[in-house]
């Protein structure tokens, strides 16, 4: 489901009005990241962070001192479990720890 011309337009000016805040979007099974897509197509301003990648990863916003981590749809099809690396992820945790 991709937005209308002029829906579209108006979510990326309200993204425009509020510079000061970050926005973070995982696009899903039924709006997934893909060439084409509203997300590929449109130019979105800086404060807008988009996952694009069928796996976890991290965008960091340094003026905040955070990291974000997130996942993104390809496709309607969910082709692997995008979790499981968080399980990898507090095994080696649990492990330094020790």
């Amino acid at each position: 489901l991709w937005p209308e011309k002029e829906t579209a337009e108006l979510i990326v000016r309200e993204f425009e009005n509020t510079p000061g805040t970050e926005i973070f979007i995982a696009p899903g099974r039924h709006d997934p990241y893909r060439p084409g897509s509203f997300y590929a197509e449109k130019r979105f301003p800086s404060n807008v962070h988009i996952f694009k990648e069928e796996r976890v990863s991290a965008i960091s916003v340094e003026r905040l001192g955070v990291t974000v981590y997130g996942y993104a749809f390809t496709s309607p099809d969910l082709t692997a479990a995008p979790l499981d690396v968080l399980r990898v992820l507090d095994c080696m945790v649990a492990r330094s720890a020790a």
